[in-house]
């Protein structure tokens, strides 16, 4: 049975399955860019508070797709924001784990 979710925000409704889909594909399209393309940084800013946005309507959602891969250090803050605001909802390994 999916439960939906309707956020205050809109008139739109999601299932559980949809939302975390979504949230997912914003966080890896966000990250993904912001490393390989020119596009304007900001854009990419967007699609993660995006992703923060919707997991106010969900807080303990579970990101099934998303598999983080924690580092010691990183070149640059995008990574820790994303694993400080998203860690209780991902998977988190290590390079050594793959």
């Amino acid at each position: 049975m999916e439960v939906y979710y309707t956020s205050c925000m809109t008139n739109i409704s999601l299932s559980e399955s949809e939302l975390e889909k979504i949230i997912s594909a914003l966080l890896f399209s966000s990250s993904v860019n912001v490393v390989y393309t020119n596009t304007d940084p900001s854009y990419h800013q967007s699609l993660k508070e995006l992703a923060k946005t919707l997991l106010q309507n969900k807080p303990d959602i579970r990101l099934e797709s998303v598999q983080f891969i924690k580092e010691e250090n990183y070149e640059d803050l995008w990574s820790v924001d994303i694993y400080e605001s998203f860690k209780d909802n991902m998977d988190i390994t290590t390079f050594e784990n793959i």
